[in-house]
């Protein structure tokens, strides 16, 4: 049940995004879902792995290279589907910043 509502909440995220031209664009909803779905599947396998590997180069960057991170992770939906766009080199971080407070506050009240 909590994935399912932070699946929502992030597509919703992404759709907020779209609506205020914050470098994103998406379709329709159920193309939001299936954006939500692969970040969340990227989030979950790609990312740790890639925090592992570049850890040597995210301790000589003070942490700053996690915005990197952050921003190949939001991207590569955006580049298997033609439903969901990314674009502008900096605005991806923000909008990756902003779906996940969104993503994280996604939390039910009644989850304990």
């Amino acid at each position: 049940m909590e994935t399912i509502v932070r699946g929502l909440l992030l597509s919703t995220a992404l759709l907020m995004l779209a609506h205020w031209n914050i470098g994103v664009s998406v379709n329709s909803f159920s193309s939001a879902l299936l954006a939500a779905f692969v970040i969340g599947l990227l989030n979950a396998f790609v990312r740790p792995l890639l925090i592992v590997l570049t850890l040597p180069v995210t301790i000589l960057t003070l942490g700053l290279f996690l915005f990197v991170i952050n921003a190949l992770t939001f991207q590569r939906p955006a580049a298997c589907s033609k439903a969901f766009r990314c674009w502008a080199s900096g605005r991806p971080c923000s909008a990756r910043c902003s779906t996940a407070c969104a993503a994280s506050s996604s939390t039910p009240p009644w989850s304990g």
